[in-house]
């Protein structure tokens, strides 16, 4: 959505390339579309970084790692995803189908691109954007001024989730909220007072083809397609035991959002109320 405004600013273009922002990223001709549609060809960090955070910087020598806290070189930050991009060039992925890839890196980028925009750190731009602005108190980026108040989730059989070494890592994930602030962000954009309709049409539209299950991907935007029905527009979450939905049926004007912090695959399971909010 950040960057949708700042599209809107005419601050980036979706046709740009990751380089005119990132001019050391190696996969030249990536661009902000792709990353936002997940059909670039980035592979996740999840899967490449194979490394402790401290042995990256050493291999970095990007800072005096005896001036650094116990927080700063044990958490991966954006920063770092990006370095070991550019160090190391881990192998880009495939898509001869065209079809979405869900990738969380291409988010990372996203938000450094937009720091690199800005001047500013992802969570103050939010801060700045939308959280201040809009009322939204209870909704925060967490990170690493905010980590000595973290609040556990938990697993299936319920064992408390400690803090990882991808947990400061922002842009595709890490923002926390509630309920009501969501609703009040479900109404803000129905208000295009945060966005113009037309740019969120744009976001709603798929931007590659259709999965055998009819799903696609827009800006930001899970798209489900059924046969003979309006597409239904929505996110799923999830890290460590949180897990959440939050689908817009833009027809009908209504939402629902369910959140949960002891992870529940059911909380994906939302058709239900999809098909009374259809009904009536």
């Amino acid at each position: 959505m950040l960057t949708l405004k700042l599209h809107e600013e005419g601050k980036l273009n979706f046709k740009d390339s990751v380089i005119k922002y990132l001019p050391l990223f190696p996969y030249k001709n990536v661009t902000i579309n792709q990353l936002l549609s997940h059909t670039s060809i980035l592979p996740d960090y999840a899967n490449f970084i194979n490394i402790d955070k401290i042995d990256l910087l050493k291999i970095l020598k990007r800072k005096d790692i005896t001036a650094l806290n116990k927080n700063e070189t044990k958490y991966f930050n954006n920063q770092d995803i990006l370095d070991f991009i550019i160090k190391f060039k881990p192998s880009p992925e495939s898509n001869p189908k065209f079809e979405f890839h869900y990738c969380n890196t291409n988010y990372v980028i996203l938000a450094l691109i937009i720091e690199k925009i800005t001047n500013q750190d992802f969570p103050t731009v939010l801060e700045n954007y939308i959280f201040k602005k809009y009322d939204l108190k209870n909704t925060f980026v967490f990170n690493l001024k905010t980590i000595d108040k973290y609040i556990p989730s938990y697993k299936e059989n319920n064992v408390q989730y400690g803090i990882e070494p991808f947990d400061l890592i922002y842009g595709d994930k890490n923002i926390y909220s509630t309920t009501r602030d969501l609703l009040k962000w479900d109404k803000i954009l129905k208000s295009n007072d945060f966005l113009k309709k037309e740019t969120l049409d744009i976001a709603y539209e798929p931007k590659s083809n259709l999965t055998k299950d009819f799903k696609t991907y827009g800006f930001g935007w899970r798209i489900l397609v059924p046969k003979n029905e309006d597409k239904i527009i929505y996110h799923n979450g999830w890290w460590h035991g949180n897990n959440s939905a939050f689908v817009r049926l833009i027809k009908e004007n209504a939402v629902v959002i369910i959140l949960g912090n002891k992870y529940n695959n059911a909380i994906y399971a939302d058709k239900p109320f999809i098909d009374i909010l259809r009904k009536y």
